[in-house]
């Protein structure tokens, strides 16, 4: 999705009172403003229009997600204080699902990881990199695509050398 054709929708959404569209639309302005055009403070708007959009339809699961969102634009911002608060609470509002995705679990485990590598805390990274690692193997299989990269992913937060394994 462009730009351009994301802030039109989103516009036209929040005319009509479509709140769940509304919130998509804005989060995707949050992943395409903050993290590709590299514009991390209106990324940070379009995230305040999406959590407002998220929490007036009342839907957990959408806010939690708004919030990695965010969190990936904070990391950006060299943010981790920030980032980690957006990732906590998404993980609570993740928990508060009757029945867990997860594939959803194994994202907020890697950010989180990622976040821990970040702030030089090496071994909680280890062990949120293995979790996600666990959870999309489990539900994918270890030979799925994701999971190797889960796992180059997981060599690069440990020992900082960018190698592919096959194998942890």
């Amino acid at each position: 999705m462009s730009y351009s054709s994301a802030i039109v929708g989103f516009f036209d959404a929040r005319v009509a009172g479509l709140e769940p569209e509304t919130s998509e639309l804005a989060s995707k302005l949050v992943t395409i403003v903050g993290e590709r055009l590299e514009r991390p403070v209106e990324g940070m708007i379009w995230a305040r229009h999406a959590l407002a959009a998220a929490r007036r339809i009342g839907d957990p699961l959408e806010e939690a997600y708004v919030l990695r969102t965010r969190a990936a634009v904070r990391m950006h911002q060299s943010d981790r204080p920030g980032a980690a608060a957006d990732l906590q609470r998404a993980l609570e509002l993740d928990g508060q699902d009757a029945t867990p995705d997860p594939l959803r679990l194994a994202s907020a485990a890697r950010a989180m990881g990622t976040l821990r590598r970040f702030e030089g805390k090496h071994a909680e990274a280890e062990a949120l990199m293995r979790e996600a690692i666990e959870l999309r193997a489990g539900v994918l299989g270890a030979q799925h695509l994701s999971t190797p990269e889960a796992r180059e992913m997981l060599i690069r937060a440990t020992h900082g050398i960018p190698r592919l394994i096959s194998h942890i």
